[in-house]
C-alpha cells in the first residue's frame, strides 16, 4: 500500500484524483465482493439443487428397484404356489392312478387265482378220469395178458383199492387175485423212476395193510402209455412185469420175466 501511494504522489495526480481513484476501486472491490456472493450463493443453490435432483433420482430408483424386486418376489410366490398346486395335482393324479392300477391288479390277481384253482380243479379232475379210464382199460385186458404168462387169475379184485391204518396208508390201481395168487398193477400214463420207485416201496407194505392176502402169491406190475428214459430195463432189473398201452387203448406185456426172477412181495 505505501509503494502505491509514494507512486500515486509521484505520478503527478491531484489529491481529489487520487481520491476519486480510491473511491472507484473501493467501489469495484464492493461489486466484486457482491458478484463474488451472488455467484457463490448461485453456486451453492446449483448444487443444492443438483443434490436434491440427484437425491431424488436416487429415491425414485430406489422406489422403482423396490417395486420390481416385490412385483418379482409376488410373481416368483404365485410362480412357486402354482408349481406346488400343478405337482400337489400331479401326485394325486399318480395316487389315483397307482390305487386304480392295484386294484384292477389285485382283481386280476384274484381272477388268475380263481381261474388257477378252477383249472387246478380241473386237471386233477381230468387226470383222475383219465387215470381211473385207463384203470377201467386195464382191468380186464391185464386178466387175459397175465393169463398168457401162465399165471391164472380170473378176478378183478378191485380197481382203485386204498387201505388205511391210521394216517397212513396205501393205493393200489388194480388188484387181481385167484386162487392163492395176487398181481397189483401200477397205472400211469407216463412212467419215470421216482414213480416206480414209489410203486415198489407200495409193494414191500403191500401185505401189511391187505393182511387177507398174507399166505398169497404177490407180484407187481406197472402199466403206463409212455415210459421215460430207462424205466423199462429197471422195471426188469427189479423182476416186475411191464404192460404198454397205446394211444388206442390197446394193451399188451411189454416185459414179463421169467418165472424164476419174478419178484414176489
Amino acid at each position: 500500500m505505501k509503494k502505491l501511494l509514494k507512486h500515486l504522489r509521484t505520478s503527478g495526480l491531484t489529491k481529489e484524483e487520487i481520491k476519486f481513484l480510491f473511491k472507484e476501486s473501493d467501489t469495484r472491490f464492493a461489486q466484486l465482493h457482491t458478484e463474488f456472493h451472488l455467484n457463490l450463493e448461485k453456486t451453492r443453490n446449483e448444487w443444492e439443487r443438483r443434490i436434491a435432483a440427484e437425491d431424488e433420482r436416487r429415491k425414485a430408483e430406489y422406489e422403482r428397484r423396490k417395486a420390481e424386486y416385490e412385483r418379482r418376489i409376488a410373481v416368483e410366490d404365485e410362480r412357486r404356489k402354482a408349481e406346488d398346486e400343478r405337482r400337489k395335482a400331479e401326485y394325486e393324479r399318480r395316487k389315483a392312478e397307482d390305487e386304480r392300477q392295484r386294484a384292477e391288479l389285485n382283481a386280476a390277481m384274484r381272477e388268475l387265482a380263481e381261474a388257477s384253482k378252477k383249472n387246478e380243479k380241473l386237471y386233477a379232475d381230468l387226470n383222475n378220469s383219465w387215470g381211473r379210464f385207463l384203470e377201467n382199460l386195464c382191468a380186464p385186458a391185464a386178466l387175459a395178458l397175465f393169463k398168457e404168462e401162465g399165471i391164472d387169475i380170473n378176478h378183478i379184485y378191485e380197481v382203485r383199492s386204498r387201505r388205511n391204518n391210521g394216517q397212513e396208508g396205501i393205493e393200489v390201481d388194480v388188484v387181481l387175485c385167484d386162487g392163492g395168487t395176487i398181481v397189483a398193477v401200477e397205472v400211469k400214463s407216463t412212467l419215470n423212476v421216482p414213480k416206480l420207485n414209489h410203486f415198489l416201496r407200495k409193494m414191500e407194505q403191500f401185505k401189511h395193510y391187505y393182511s387177507e392176502f398174507s399166505h398169497y402169491k404177490v407180484y407187481g406190475a406197472v402199466a403206463a402209455v409212455e415210459f421215460q428214459n430207462n424205466i423199462i430195463d429197471l422195471a426188469k432189473e427189479k423182476g416186475i412185469f411191464v404192460i404198454e398201452c397205446s394211444g388206442e387203448g390197446v394193451f399188451k406185456m411189454g416185459h414179463a420175466p421169467e418165472v424164476s426172477k419174478r419178484r414176489e412181495f
